[in-house]
């Protein structure tokens, strides 16, 4: 009888041990359930604000559509698809894109989003900006929208894992300053000039081609260094390069271009291991990467509502709404494991009563 009731506790013990494990597994990171498979995969989604035929629209266009094949094409650390260019989506159908874009990431993942759209101000409502008055908000146009930085959360809300944020905008600096800001947990946001600042690119002098000059930069850094086989931004020659020093190799160029542009780097919201200087965005394989830009000719623009400008051909639109069938297939998000876990709870609770039931008929 005595081992009965031994063995009855030992069965007990053994499940509460392994429910233990999974629910502390289920709830890291803040008490979000955690669905990780050990593995780090890299999804993206890149965004051209506006669309239309001008130098600065066809700028957001190159600026996505050329950071996303860098990555995509010579990135050797699992990127994954869809790695789709929207073109000017509204604020609705961004979100939705986000949230449908990443539906297959876990908490092991990175997701990234890379927007180049014209910023703005309007004047802060709700008293949450640090300036002296006025006192304003900022935020970017995306196709008819204005997303304030008040709303950002939200709109950014459907990233999971550790998440990076590129703007090209300009205020883009002030997007993470107000205390209802863009402050996702475990999110680092790299931005092209300050919050007083705009952002400035050309039709083609610098690049060859219509590019803001920070993304630019990105394209730049994660080109081939035209000496022995590496990237621009591999400041150490690993063959592999971290979201610090993708950002600092792209900010001092884009300064140096503007010394009036002085773009950054925040990563106050990721935990001590993830911070940008110990997190890789971009492996790589040696001598196998993008040639870097060719300068040609071109006039400067800023990247704000007033200089939309023509003459200027138009890069291809690519169809939005595919995105949401290329997402649709990936594996759903971790219900059935959080049921199961309650379950197993369940569990528990009837063999420890019927250990007890056993323990007092001994």
């Amino acid at each position: 009888m005595q081992w009965t009731r031994l063995g009855a506790w030992a069965v007990a013990s053994a499940i509460a041990i392994c429910l233990g494990t999974s629910m502390a597994i289920a709830t890291q990171f803040g008490g979000v359930a955690h669905a990780g498979d050990g593995t780090t995969r890299i999804w993206s989604l890149y965004v051209a604000g506006t669309s239309g035929t001008g130098s600065v629209q066809t700028g957001e266009q190159n600026d996505a559509a050329h950071l996303r094949d860098a990555f995509a094409t010579y990135g050797t650390n699992n990127w994954q698809t869809p790695q789709a260019v929207l073109v000017a989506p509204g604020k609705t159908a961004l979100k939705d894109a986000i949230t449908n874009a990443f539906a297959s990431a876990d908490d092991d993942d990175i997701t990234l989003v890379f927007i180049s759209a014209h910023g703005g101000h309007q004047p802060d409502t709700n008293g949450d900006e640090p300036e002296v008055a006025p006192k304003q908000d900022e935020g970017f146009t995306t196709g008819s929208d204005f997303v304030l930085d008040d709303d950002m959360n939200s709109v950014f809300g459907g990233m999971k894992g550790d998440k990076i944020i590129i703007f090209e905008a300009c205020f883009s600096g002030g997007f993470r300053d107000g205390t209802s800001d863009l402050a996702l947990a475990r999110s680092s946001v790299l931005y092209s000039c300050a919050a007083t600042e705009r952002s400035k690119g050309d039709k083609g002098a610098t690049f060859g081609h219509p590019h803001f000059y920070y993304p630019g930069y990105l394209v730049d850094a994660l080109s081939n260094n035209g000496v022995d086989g590496y990237a621009k931004a591999d400041s150490n020659k690993d063959g592999k390069i971290t979201v610090k020093e993708l950002s600092d190799d792209a900010t001092t160029k884009t300064h140096a271009k503007n010394p009036a542009q002085q773009p950054g780097l925040d990563d106050s919201r990721e935990p001590p291991e993830e911070k940008a200087d110990k997190k890789t965005i971009f492996a790589y394989t040696q001598n196998n990467l993008r040639t870097a830009e060719i300068p040609g000719t071109g006039s400067t623009k800023d990247h704000c509502f007033e200089d939309i400008i023509g003459g200027i051909a138009e890069a291809p639109d690519v169809d939005a709404s595919a995105l949401g069938a290329a997402a649709s297939g990936g594996s759903s998000p971790p219900y059935a494991a959080i049921a199961g876990a309650a379950m197993g709870l369940v569990v528990l609770g009837a063999v420890g009563r019927y250990a007890r039931r056993r323990w007092r008929a001994g």
